[in-house]
């Protein structure tokens, strides 16, 4: 997720219990809250991913920022380096460590 730009959105699909349940014969022996179709998230999950997805999608998209820097470090370490080469004064470029 971290630094897509095309993402504007997610769905979260939950209900008061976890999980799914099939229909009985007998409705009296459905769950109140638990989904009759898809398996869904139980309310506290619910809550805790809504507390803290901002946080962690901010944490996440620190690291691809910073990925992006090193990625660039290098690319402008090896553009140098091959202008460098084709100079002649190789040795005057200093080998990244990234």
């Amino acid at each position: 997720m971290a630094g897509n730009r095309s993402l504007i959105g997610m769905r979260l699909e939950s209900n008061l219990g976890a999980g799914s349940q099939k229909i009985p014969i007998d409705p009296r022996q459905l769950r109140y809250g638990v989904s009759v179709t898809d398996p869904y998230v139980d309310w506290e999950t619910t809550e805790r991913m809504l507390r803290y997805a901002p946080a962690q999608i901010e944490a996440e998209t620190a690291i691809a920022r910073a990925r992006m820097s090193i990625a660039t470090q290098r690319h402008t370490h090896l553009v140098l380096h091959s202008w460098a080469v084709s100079l002649g004064h190789a040795q005057h470029v200093p080998h990244s460590k990234h």
